[in-house]
């Protein structure tokens, strides 16, 4: 009995393997509309950077080789002057409108008998506290506006 047991521990885990319903090797399927190559090709192009032919190499950052620490990461300062180079060209954009989010509280009402033995079951009630702000734009212009002050602003 223990040789039975002992041999079956030994062939369960070849067993996984030969109950896989997948085919094991990688094909591409007809309606692809990129490069068909193998998984390990694919990754090896990525590691490369090596694009193909119809394929836009991703373009480094800015001095991004004096940025590398000791680990071979990117440190905190590229990351920041990304950032900020993105944040600067949202700025530049006069067509770029951001709005902050309004708060909104959820609030619980639980179950009361209310007139003529009437059951109102718990429900949630939505409540605005602060309305949505504008985050970028001419915020002098924005209470002008508001205010109702436009005589100094281009007629439509």
């Amino acid at each position: 009995m223990r040789t039975i047991t002992f041999i079956l521990f030994l062939m369960m885990p070849a067993g996984c393997s030969v109950f896989n319903p997948y085919n094991g090797d990688f094909t591409c399927p007809k309606t692809f509309n990129g490069r068909c190559v193998s998984p390990k090709q694919a990754y090896r192009e990525s590691v490369e950077s090596t694009p193909g032919k119809e394929e836009e190499a991703i373009r480094p950052l800015k001095n991004l080789e004096k940025d590398f620490n000791m680990r071979g990461s990117v440190s905190e300062t590229t990351y920041q002057n990304a950032l900020f180079e993105k944040l600067t060209s949202l700025l530049k954009e006069p067509t770029t409108p951001m709005i902050a989010p309004p708060q909104i509280v959820r609030v619980l009402i639980l179950p009361y008998e209310g007139e003529g033995a009437k059951l109102f079951m718990p429900r949630y009630v939505y409540v605005i506290i602060d309305e949505p702000k504008w985050v970028l734009g001419n915020k002098d212009l924005l209470n002008d506006i508001k205010s109702g002050r436009t005589e100094h602003l281009p007629a439509k």
